[in-house]
């Protein structure tokens, strides 16, 4: 019985180990998992600056994104229980 904890015990740990495991920069580069290329989209409807709206009309839009992105979080955080000291932060 003892034995069998044992054998347990190692195959947990080296489960573990294998979905936690770190690699130095060295193995990174060599695996061609190291590139920090950044890309952006390209929105043709900016090509143009005097077409953008007017600055109020922006700023507008750009709250209402962000109200609506608050509400959506709200309604996550209100579905998840409840723990003792953490409602405070929730409250808007």
């Amino acid at each position: 019985m003892r034995l069998r904890q044992r054998l347990r015990d190692r195959l947990r740990r080296r489960a573990l180990k294998s979905a936690i495991e770190s690699y130095r920069a060295p193995e990174l580069v060599a695996r061609d998992k190291a590139s920090l290329d950044i890309f952006r989209l390209k929105d043709d409807s900016l090509d143009n600056l005097d077409d953008l709206p007017p600055p109020e009309v922006l700023q507008r839009k750009i709250l209402e994104h962000l109200e609506a992105a608050l509400a959506s979080f709200r309604d996550v955080a209100a579905g998840l229980p409840r723990q003792a000291g953490n409602s405070e932060h929730l409250q808007g």
